[in-house]
């Protein structure tokens, strides 16, 4: 790699032309995989749930402070501000990352040796060298504090063109969330002047698989039924709000979505891959292919048996739960509704149409 000095001066060559893609997701439903997918093909820029600390400040109740020093209060609250998102939104896919809040741009939560921030890499090293700003927003949003006051700009302002120079040289520019609600998207693309280079993949799966795995993970403590039920009852309540409102948008924007069931996805990986890729303007080459075969086809544990594991593990209190909280987005997704537990371990037994 250069010295940082290099590649914090170096001068860009801005792609002339680019698609601006939008993963719109869900806890559980393979955007990571999607996420991965897309930017593995070469001209990408990708940046990986870079509204979580928002999120994390939101339902702390704190507020955010920008580099201009503006700051604005938070209300506590499940989701981020639709058009505080929105904004964001508009930041990054401007790649204008540094009109956005310095909890963004201070800490990466997720190691940085994953392969999803490979595009991000050098920035949190550049601001953050032994990650010390991630580790300490960790432990306070856990308990519901801010790292705010922790922060200094210093770094983040010398470091941000290592942000803003990948993402402007990119014909992809992909972001991938599960904390971006539809309402957001709405404003966002309001506000866009030209929506035809944008593109939204709406991804969903079934509810019950959705929970499960939050389950078999213990995310945000779900493995408490009284969390499970509330947890359950706030993602299917988002999910259906989401695809009422989706409705009217593809009326209004009719080439920028594209709905996208996890299980379809895992039926015919292939398949669905080329159409993706269609639909976005990617051309799906041989190393995209290679790629979809070694993580879902030959791979040693394939993505048809990861989509059925749910239904060797759940049990009937949690689908109880799912049956009466999530009923509607069953219908309006095609999963078919199985009250008894034995229904369910019989994989004969089909649970979508």
């Amino acid at each position: 790699m250069a010295p940082l000095a290099t590649l914090i001066n170096a001068r860009v060559k801005v792609a002339e032309s680019f698609k601006l893609i939008i993963i719109l997701a869900y806890m559980h439903t393979g955007s990571t995989y999607i996420g991965n997918l897309l930017s593995q093909h070469p001209g990408t820029f990708y940046q990986y749930e870079a509204l979580r600390n928002l999120q994390m400040a939101t339902m702390a109740a704190g507020r955010v402070r920008y580099l201009n020093g503006t700051v604005v209060w938070l209300k506590q609250c499940e989701h981020i501000d639709y058009q505080l998102a929105a904004e964001a939104l508009g930041h990054m896919t401007s790649c204008r990352h540094e009109r956005l809040d310095v909890l963004t741009l201070a800490a990466n939560l997720q190691p940085l040796r994953k392969i999803f921030n490979k595009d991000v890499e050098a920035y949190f090293r550049c601001v953050d060298p032994i990650q010390r700003m991630g580790r300490r927003a960790q432990a306070l949003f856990k308990r519901r504090k801010s790292p705010i006051e922790f922060i200094r700009t210093e770094r983040i302002e010398r470091c941000i063109p290592l942000l803003t120079n990948k993402c402007k040289q990119a014909k992809f520019r992909i972001w991938k969330f599960i904390r971006l609600t539809m309402n957001s998207a709405e404003l966002f693309l309001k506000d866009y002047d030209d929506t035809s280079n944008v593109r939204i993949v709406h991804l969903v799966r079934d509810p019950r698989a959705m929970m499960d795995s939050q389950l078999r993970k213990n995310d945000l403590n779900v493995t408490v039924l009284s969390v499970f039920v509330s947890r359950t009852r706030y993602m299917c309540w988002r999910m259906m709000r989401d695809l009422k409102l989706l409705e009217d948008l593809k009326k209004r924007y009719p080439n920028v979505f594209y709905s996208l069931r996890y299980e379809d996805l895992v039926a015919d990986p292939l398949k669905i891959s080329r159409d993706l890729f269609r639909f976005i303007g990617m051309e799906f080459g041989n190393t995209d292919e290679r790629y979809v075969r070694e993580t879902s086809i030959d791979h040693r544990y394939n993505s048809t048996d990861r989509a059925v594991v749910w239904r060797r593990h759940i049990r009937q209190t949690h689908l109880d739960a799912v049956n009466d909280l999530c009923h509607e987005v069953y219908n309006n997704l095609g999963y078919v509704r199985l009250d008894d537990i034995d229904d369910v371990r019989d994989l004969n037994v089909k649970v979508h149409s």
